[in-house]
Formats: structure tokens, sequence, C-alpha cells
């Protein structure tokens, strides 16, 4: 049981796991299984590719597994620069899926001249090495990973004025690692005096009951990229789940009753009445919110549908890829209602939003409702 509070927030990024099934296996066949970012760092090593280097034409081909295991798209592989607009780049340099002799599948790219996808050539008197540049779209649309490898040249054939030569093909390893472009948001927040949201509140500790006025903004250099509300509740504890007693203020991007929601493409802003739990520690608490961080270029964020009407709460799920980013905010000390100076003279009690002054025995309540007389 409680009475109400509230909290917001300092962010602490997990990208949350996806749900799937036991035993479930996507369109080429390969296992799908949970991916947090834990399990991803972990399978974004690439094992069994295969490179073909030729003076004029070099290829790449990953198995589809592999890369799905790592969270990656096999239709969504590139090679350019890290910098480039993946819009901008050229047909040869982008991935298709093929069928191996095996029966698997792959993701190759073949590009009949590097150069045209970003390749960049380093000259010793005796070799020409040639670094290519992989990135591979992440599944959830929420970033991008990068890998290079290499082709080198003897430059005898070069002075013999051979270029005939039968193109080598190699097996290598590659690792993937999160590209700079990944680190370029942050998702900041602040509390506010009111709903004006032009004064921010500095003292995380408010009345039981008064209005608290939270912001959550995107702060990234990629205009691209958008945020979206997902699910908000507040508990007495800084890890949510272990707490038994929640409560719901925004579920699947829909406000619940009672609770101002405000949403742009890059913040969510709160307004919400403080309230206590009753068992809470030392007056304490916090708020976790789900939030989804979009590229609209892959994957823009989809709109929730909320129904307005308060005898029907139903909220439509809404399957949206993105990163997810669970934030849980700095714990806001909330002052009990009977804690407040000249509540009563001896006795209090919360009814409901009512305060309830009493006395103890040999005493009346005086006609203030709130000072004891002795009888």
């Amino acid at each position: 049981m409680y009475v109400q509070v509230f909290l917001l927030l300092v962010a602490v990024t997990v990208i949350l796991p996806f749900n799937v099934t036991a035993n479930e296996t996507d369109e080429l066949g390969c296992p799908v299984s949970p991916m947090t970012s834990r399990t991803q760092e972990k399978n974004n090593r690439l094992d069994d590719v295969s490179v073909t280097c030729g003076l004029d034409q070099v290829s790449i081909s990953i198995p589809a597994c592999g890369l799905t295991k790592a969270g990656v798209s096999p239709n969504h592989l590139y090679v350019s620069p890290e910098d480039q607009d993946p819009t901008s780049v050229a047909d040869e340099c982008k991935s298709t899926v093929v069928q191996s002799p095996n029966g698997g599948y792959v993701s190759q790219i073949n590009m009949d001249n590097a150069y045209n996808c970003g390749a960049v050539s380093a000259i010793s008197p005796r070799f020409i090495r040639t670094t290519y540049n992989l990135q591979a779209n992440l599944k959830s649309g929420c970033g991008v990973l990068t890998a290079s490898f290499q082709c080198v040249f003897d430059r005898s054939s070069q002075r013999n004025g051979n270029r005939n030569i039968a193109p080598t093909q190699k097996n290598i390893k590659l690792f993937l690692k999160p590209s700079r472009e990944n680190k370029k948001y942050k998702v900041s927040t602040s509390f506010y005096t009111d709903g004006t949201f032009q004064t921010k509140l500095q003292n995380p500790t408010v009345n039981n009951g008064d209005p608290i006025y939270a912001e959550a903004r995107l702060d990234s250099t990629n205009t691209d990229l958008t945020l979206k509300g997902n699910t908000c509740y507040a508990s007495a504890c800084k890890d949510g789940g272990k707490c038994p007693e929640q409560y719901l203020f925004l579920n699947q991007g829909c406000p619940v009753d009672g609770v101002s929601y405000n949403a742009t493409n890059t913040r969510g802003r709160f307004g919400i009445k403080s309230f206590e739990f009753l068992y809470g520690r030392n007056g304490l608490t916090y708020l976790h919110c789900e939030w989804t961080v979009c590229n609209k270029k892959y994957h823009p964020c989809k709109s929730s549908e909320c129904e307005t009407k308060r005898e029907k709460r139903e909220v439509q799920t809404v399957d949206q890829p993105g990163c997810e980013m669970l934030v849980t905010f700095k714990p806001i000390r909330v002052i009990p209602t009977c804690d407040k100076p000249d509540t009563c003279g001896q006795l209090c009690n919360v009814v409901g939003d009512n305060v309830v002054c009493s006395c103890n025995e040999g005493y009346k309540l005086d006609d203030d409702g709130k000072s004891c007389v002795q009888l």
C-alpha cells in the first residue's frame, strides 16, 4: 500500500532483452536468442569470414547466422568510411544475402572497384596494403558496428605490367566494435519547479502531494535520432525489479490517469503528483523509465495509440525497433504529510488525500481541527 511520491533522473544505459521464444529461428534459419549489451559484445567475433583479394575486384562473405548472433541484419552490411551517410553508399558496396553450396546463407559484398567504397591504400616499396571498413547495422536500429580488413598486393606485379594475377582467397576473423557514431547521443534529465519547465529544481526534496515536473531530453548531434517513452514506474528500490510494489504512470507510451505527459521527437515531459511509499527506505522514491532511441533513417519511432476515454484503459502494444534504454532517476526524498510542521497537534493520519488529526486519551480536538485541548 502506498501514498503518493515522485522522483527523476540520472541515466544509466542498458540495452534491454528482446522477447523471443525458445528455439525460435529467423527467416534464414538462424537461431534467435535474447540480445543484451553484454551478450552482443560476447558475440561480436565473426568466424569463417572469406575475403577474396584481386587487383581490381574484392569480395567478402560472412555467414548470415554469425551476423544474426551478433545482433546484426545480414541484409544491411556495407563497405564505406565510418562517417559516410549510409544513404549515399554505392550499390556495389552493399551486401546481398545468397545461399552457399552447403545450404546455409552468407552475406556477400562484391566490389568491382573497392575505391568507390572508401578503400584506403598504404604504399611501401614492396607492397600495397589496402584497408576496407565494414559497417553493419544492428537489428535494433540503435547503432552501427564496424570492423576493418585488409588486402595486401605485391608491387612486383605492377612493375612487370602483369594485371592478370589470380585473386587470392583467405579466411579471417572479424571483431565488430561500436561505431563512433553510436556514442553521439545521451539522455539527460532535469526537475522543474512548475509546468512551464523554465526553472530547474535543484533540491530533490518535496512535500507529499506537491506536483513534480520532470524532463528527459535526447542530446545528440545526429538529427535523425528521436526519443520515445515506453513504460515508466516508481518504486522504493533503486533496482526497481526488486520491489514488488510499483506505481505505473506511463504504459506503452500512454500516461496513466492523473499524469500529464507531453512528448516531442527529442524530449518527454512529465507532471505527476508526488507520493510516498509507506514502506520505502528513508522516504526515498525512485523512478524507472524505459526509453527507445530510434534512427528515422532505418526505424522511425512509432506513435503510441492511447485511449483517452477513462473507462477504456487498454493500450495497443507497439513493436518498436530501436535502442532500448532503462533510465533510473536519482531519488527524491518526500516529506510525509504528517511530518510537516503544524499539521496536527498530537496524532496524524492520512485518509485518501485528506489529513485527519486526533488526540491522545484525555484530550479532545479543538475547533481548528488540528490542536488538542485537555478535557
